[in-house]
């Protein structure tokens, strides 16, 4: 999809977390930069979590994620903030500046 001619429409579609959509009641206490850089899409089922989207990285790098995870045994809750907290670091790291 970053290859077509409506990636910035498809991107600007995917929900903000803490604003809109999907994403609205998550990672309501992450730093304000990080919840900008991230857009996402959940998916649920019985015992099925999913996350996908694209993060933004410190250096402005775009990341496209995918997680999912099934038959766990853990409240869904669990999962999403384990989700939550790999997005957050992710949207922190920055590569470091070539020698």
């Amino acid at each position: 999809m970053a290859r077509s001619p409506y990636a910035e429409i498809f991107y600007n579609s995917l929900a903000i977390p803490g604003e809109e959509g999907t994403l609205k009641d998550r990672r309501k206490g992450t730093s304000t930069t990080a919840l900008i850089n991230i857009r996402g899409k959940t998916g649920t089922m019985t015992h099925v979590r999913n996350l996908s989207g694209y993060v933004t990285t410190n250096n402005g790098e775009l990341l496209a994620f995918s997680f999912l995870c099934n038959n766990y045994n853990v409240p869904g809750n669990v999962i999403d903030n384990l989700y939550d907290r790999i997005i957050a670091r992710l949207a922190m790291f920055a590569l470091p500046d070539p020698v």
